[in-house]
């Protein structure tokens, strides 16, 4: 065996360069070409980074524009500067106005679009209806609101004309789909002529999704805030809107405590439990006995003067409904004026009267008859 450690070494060859070798020349210009083909990659990467900033930039302004101004249908591409709008518009105006708006954007070249009309669906169901409100101040009666049409329109008009004072219902306009008023108008254009003719200054306010009428109004007495607020009640009864009184008396003292309009409910029941007042037969004459338990009612009234009382009168049946109600308007206006004749404040009092409407037994006997002919004092809360 030949011992390896005295094989002998192969010399690897070396190449040693000589003053008219190529070598370092050639390196050098592979180095320069190396060098400038990664320059130019370098810009390129450079463009195209910049390229894409731009068209990020434009497409994410003009994205914006159109959110801003409502198009919230439309989406935005971007070449560079070069802008491509598609999506839905809601009218043919927007797809030639939309492409100038966006092409006047800062940054953008050109705009191309595929825009189309979409046309909304019609609303299903009734339209709401805004109040409507009718007021009165210095003179003018102004009237607005929401109608179904021009013959609503018309009838209000022509309603309130009537009052003789001048008119503005520039305020009423007519909206498609909005429910008919034929179920309520009535009472609001009856209640507004009985308050022109009381009032100088009203308002009513209806609010027909609420299904509310508030009217509003000062009176001078006691008795009219009454008989006004008894006549808007029956006028809204059988309607689909309710009345709501915000109706006062001019310098009214404040509401007495409840439990002394309590109290003076009481006292005063008690007293004419299973008594009458007495008038002449068919007459609002009080009899002597009547005069004697209306004594006594006085002193009870007087132990709660800051308590306002309702004073009403009732009838049997015997006779028509127009003279049962005439007579006991009458007889409840001869109880005021006795308490008036003893120094009662009249304007503490308000008299109704019910006829035969509210009848506590049968007017099928006399016993029943006897009960119904009745007089009432009601303490009130205000």
């Amino acid at each position: 065996m030949r011992d390896l450690a005295e094989t002998p070494r192969q010399q690897t060859p070396r190449f040693i360069a000589g003053e008219d070798d190529e070598g370092p020349i050639l390196s050098g210009v592979a180095f320069g070409l190396l060098s400038a083909v990664a320059l130019v990659a370098l810009l390129a990467a450079a463009i195209m980074f910049g390229g894409s900033q731009v068209e990020a930039a434009v497409a994410e302004d003009t994205l914006d524009y159109l959110r801003r101004s409502g198009y919230d249908q439309v989406t935005v591409a971007a070449d560079g500067q070069d802008v491509v709008l598609t999506g839905a518009v809601d009218d043919e105006a927007a797809v030639v106005a939309l492409p100038q708006a966006v092409a006047a954007l800062p940054g953008v070249a050109t705009v191309s679009s595929t825009l189309e009309v979409t046309v909304p669906p019609e609303p299903e169901g009734p339209a709401p209806a805004d109040n409507m409100v009718i007021s009165l101040a210095d003179g003018t009666l102004t009237v607005t609101g929401t109608m179904p049409d021009q013959a609503t329109i018309d009838r209000v008009t022509t309603a309130l004309g009537a009052t003789g004072h001048q008119l503005d219902a520039d305020g009423l306009v007519i909206r498609e789909r909005v429910p008919a008023t034929d179920a309520w108008m009535a009472a609001v254009l009856g209640i507004a002529e009985r308050l022109n003719e009381e009032v100088d200054t009203f308002e009513i306010l209806v609010n027909p999704e609420a299904g509310v009428a508030t009217v509003s109004a000062v009176f001078e007495t006691r008795q009219i805030q009454s008989d006004v607020r008894r006549q808007a009640e029956q006028l809204f009864r059988d309607g689909p809107i309710d009345f709501v009184s915000a109706l006062s008396v001019v310098d009214a003292p404040p509401p007495p405590p409840p439990e002394r309009v309590e109290e003076l409910q009481e006292n005063l029941d008690d007293l004419i439990r299973g008594k009458v007042v007495e008038f002449r037969f068919n007459s609002d004459v009080l009899t002597p006995a009547g005069r004697r338990l209306l004594s006594e009612v006085l002193a009870a009234l007087r132990q709660f003067p800051e308590v306002p009382v309702e004073i009403a009168g009732h009838t049997d049946a015997i006779g028509t409904p127009a003279f049962n109600l005439d007579l006991s308007i009458r007889r409840a206006e001869a109880v005021l004026a006795y308490l008036v004749e003893n120094d009662e404040d009249p304007d503490r009092f308000v008299v109704t009267g019910h006829g035969e409407t509210q009848p506590v037994a049968s007017n099928d006997t006399p016993a029943g008859r006897a009960r119904n002919r009745r007089i009432e004092f009601i303490a009130l809360e205000e």
